[in-house]
Formats: C-alpha cells, structure tokens, sequence
C-alpha cells in the first residue's frame, strides 16, 4: 500500500507516519506533501498511490483546490480528507468532489486505519453525521455475540462478505445475514458507520 499525506505542518505529517506505520504490518509506502502543487506532482509520478490524505487549511493550494485540481485531471485517486472542520455543509461539498472519506482530526486511530483500509479497496468512509443519519445506539449497551463481534473486526479490515465467509467458513448469505442484523442493532446505515462507531467504542 502507498500512501500520500498532503498536510502543511510537519509535525503533524510525521505523527500521521509514526501512526500509520504502527497501525499497519507491513508498514506502507510513504509520500510527504507540504502543499496541494507538491502533491499532484507526487500523484503524476506515482500513480499507484493507494489513499491519499488531504487537510484542507494549507497556504499554497488548499484542500478543496487540490481536490478539484485532481478531479480535473481524471485521476480517480481515494481522497481521505482530514480537518479540525466538521461542518455538515463542507462534508457534503467534499462528497460532490469524490472523497473516499471524511475525518476529524481528533479521531480514533482505529478509524482512521479503517478508513484507509476501506477507501484502498474501493470503499467511502465517513465519522461525521449527515443530515440524514439516525443517532446511533451505544454499542458498549448492545449484545454482539462472538460472531457478530468477528465480523465487524474483519469488516473493519476491508474485507467483503464472501472474504469473511472463506476466513469463517461461513457462506456469503450467512455473513450477510449477520451484517444486516449488526446494522439493525446499532442503528448504522452502512459500513462505514458500523466501522467508525465500533472504533469509538473500543470494539477494534
């Protein structure tokens, strides 16, 4: 896996690097942008960048330009935004630019390592409420049985249902079974919801 951090304070780049590679055996490839023209540079010289994480408050070149400046050029790249901002209106901005994820900078880790995880394969992941989300129920107060609790670890871990069904020895309607009453119990749309409220929770 290679990963781009486009972020313009070095210190909070090399804590993303120090964390990423504790999160992640083996460790992936790093590329380091200061600024959005530093990374399109780096994403026309490595195209095969899995996950690319943007900031949005950076001088040269801000996220939301860098954003726009990467669509216009038809790279397809997952773009996982990270900010201090969390307004609903930004988030649904971000969405009509084609990110693969939106989270806040004080997330959880194991949120963020998800996120990558799930962008990297194709996936959108998202820890801010939408206008149209329920709350959802406390999975600390839910009754997962150990089954249910497998299946949303390795859902976390990107894998499909068919995947998990090899890793469990289950069928793929079995784990689907599963995944629809996990989803039901937590109030939890999708998986990228089930996923960022089980690692709120300490549940990955």
């Amino acid at each position: 896996m290679k990963v781009l951090i486009c972020e313009d304070h070095l210190l909070m780049r090399r804590g993303l690097l120090r964390l990423l590679t504790s999160l992640f055996t083996p460790p992936p490839v790093f590329l380091e942008a200061e600024n959005g023209w530093q990374a399109i540079d780096l994403l026309q010289q490595h195209p095969d960048v899995s996950v690319m994480l943007l900031d949005i408050q950076m001088e040269e070149l801000n996220g939301i330009d860098t954003l726009r400046e990467i669509r216009k050029r038809g790279w397809k790249t997952p773009v996982i935004v990270l900010t201090q901002y969390d307004e609903q209106a930004l988030v649904l901005h971000l969405q009509e630019l084609g990110i693969s994820g939106f989270l806040h900078k004080n997330s959880d880790p194991a949120e963020l390592a998800a996120a990558i995880r799930m962008a990297a394969a194709g996936g959108v992941f998202y820890n801010e409420l939408l206008p149209d989300q329920k709350p959802h129920r406390d999975a600390r107060n839910l009754n997962f049985s150990a089954r249910e609790l497998e299946i949303v670890q390795l859902l976390a871990r990107g894998l499909t249902s068919r995947e998990i069904g090899t890793h469990l020895n289950l069928s793929t309607d079995t784990v689907d079974e599963h995944r629809q009453r996990i989803l039901q119990k937590t109030n939890t749309r999708n998986v990228a919801e089930l996923v960022g409220l089980a690692a709120r929770v300490g549940m990955l």
